[in-house]
């Protein structure tokens, strides 16, 4: 797969960056059957991809992650 920043953890998940409206059309032929989007909508996100996902036959879930840098404290 040649999406920006993909990588294959195991034989259930990956994650990449954006994928473009073509680029889902091949997530879904490789088998894929959920898309799960960690992105803010305000952070470069594509329009009415949870339709896009929907249309390919996959499930989307939005759970969107401010990725601040955070202080731990001991």
């Amino acid at each position: 797969m040649n999406i920006s920043n993909y990588i294959k953890i195991n034989d259930q998940i990956s994650t990449a960056g954006q994928p473009t409206k073509e680029e889902f059309a091949l997530i879904a032929k490789e088998g894929f059957e959920m898309v799960i989007n960690l992105a803010m909508h305000n952070r470069g996100a594509l329009k009415k991809e949870d339709k896009i996902v929907s249309k390919n036959g996959m499930i989307y879930i939005h759970l969107p992650i401010t990725w601040k840098a955070r202080k731990w404290i001991d």
